[in-house]
């Protein structure tokens, strides 16, 4: 069994405003262990970290810190990264209190959620964004990402094909980025984790569904190529047939190998043997 988890701990706070996450922790026998930190989806512009459906997970002795961040109505790009890299330092900062491995933390994420993980795995060590001074002398990086259906290059966005396309993408990226995001194309390559790919990027771990009418797939392969030409540890699944969300069977191939991606990376005391369960509530 694992821990009832520790809720709405402040990881830090803007203009009077607190941003929480939850710990999900695995067996005491298990601890310390490796943590992945969880990003929700939901266009920058909803959700939350009370959406993390996959408690199945901890049970691969993997601890999770399933985080809020700033949304784009409250605060536009760099806000959002600036919160997944200051709850990556908080956790670093905390990691004896709470008996996890700092040298062993991971990122996932779906959709915008997604986009967010694989930034802060490829830019962490190249651009380190603002965190607060406290933790300015904590490790932005992360030694493992999964990044499901994220967006990786947003100024294609802007493209007219694609714009009309996806005129819904089109539309919370400009909300992301403050504007337009043909004013903002600088900072659109900015906020795009295929402009950071670089050789030092941690192992990734993509999947992205072929049939995706949200975030074109062309996205997923961008960026796996990018990775791949870099000579970066990088597995890629093409879900065929899927679209932004995944059906049966589909999900439960995802959280196998995404399971098995952690493990093999992270390397968690279990070896994830007490995971039987690979179903998300959502099933």
């Amino acid at each position: 069994m694992t821990k009832e988890p520790m809720r709405d701990i402040v990881y830090v706070e803007h203009e009077g405003r607190p941003l929480k996450l939850d710990l999900f922790l695995p067996e005491d026998s298990e601890l310390p262990c490796p943590v992945v930190v969880w990003v929700c989806g939901g266009g920058w512009q909803g959700g939350g970290k009370d959406l993390f459906p996959d408690h199945w997970f901890v049970e691969s002795g993997i601890a999770v810190a399933a985080i809020d961040y700033r949304l784009s109505a409250v605060r536009a790009f760099p806000a959002a990264i600036e919160d997944v890299q200051t709850a990556v330092c908080w956790l670093r900062a905390h990691a004896k209190q709470y008996r996890i491995d700092p040298n062993r933390m991971g990122a996932w994420g779906s959709s915008a959620g997604g986009h967010l993980t694989a930034l802060l795995g490829t830019s962490a060590g190249v651009k380190n964004w603002s965190v607060p001074k406290q933790l300015a002398d904590q490790s932005r990086e992360v030694q493992a990402v999964c990044d499901v259906n994220g967006p990786s290059l947003l100024s294609r966005m802007a493209e007219p094909e694609l714009k009309k396309a996806y005129a819904r993408l089109y539309q919370v990226v400009s909300s992301f980025l403050g504007g337009p995001i043909e004013d903002r194309m600088t900072l659109a390559k900015e906020a795009s984790p295929l402009t950071h790919v670089h050789r030092g990027c941690p192992p990734f771990l993509i999947f992205h569904g072929t049939a995706d009418t949200v975030v074109p797939f062309d996205e997923g392969v961008l960026l796996h190529k990018a990775l791949e030409k870099a000579g970066v540890d990088v597995e890629f699944h093409a879900m065929q047939g899927e679209g932004h969300g995944y059906t049966m069977p589909a999900i439960m191939a995802m959280n196998r190998k995404t399971l098995e991606f952690f493990v093999r990376v992270l390397k968690p005391a279990s070896g994830g043997a007490r995971c039987a369960s690979l179903h998300s509530w959502q099933e």
